[in-house]
């Protein structure tokens, strides 16, 4: 799976440069239709020490346990389970996950977008 991290604009030039918040996540484009849910990820809060929360909690998991997770501002929804991950958008009004990764993935995922995050400051 191609996708690539974007600081993103959601003020559309719309405000001063020196006013503007940017959110840390997924360039829309870059994702397939598949995938498309990650766009999702978008947070103007995202830390390193956020996203290592996230993977700490996920690698702690054990048996049947599983770790849930809810971008702030956003309807996404991350369930973990040690096997697999499931992505939901709550804006959409299906039971089924949106995505679903294996663990691995997810983990990889989540190491990428906190060296971008490291990257851009964060």
């Amino acid at each position: 799976m191609k996708y690539k991290f974007k600081k993103i604009d959601f003020s559309y030039g719309t405000m001063p440069k020196d006013k503007i918040t940017y959110d840390f996540g997924v360039d829309y484009e870059s994702l397939d239709e598949k995938h498309k849910v990650l766009f999702e990820i978008a947070w103007h809060g995202w830390t390193n020490k956020e996203v290592q929360l996230i993977i700490d909690s996920s690698k702690a998991l054990t048996g049947d346990e599983k770790y849930r997770y809810q971008v702030e501002g956003s309807d996404l929804m991350i369930y973990v389970y040690k096997d697999n991950v499931y992505f939901f958008d709550k804006g959409n009004d299906g039971e089924e996950a949106d995505l679903i990764w294996t663990f691995n993935e997810f983990i990889e995922f989540m190491k990428n977008f906190k060296k971008f995050l490291s990257d851009n400051g964060r």
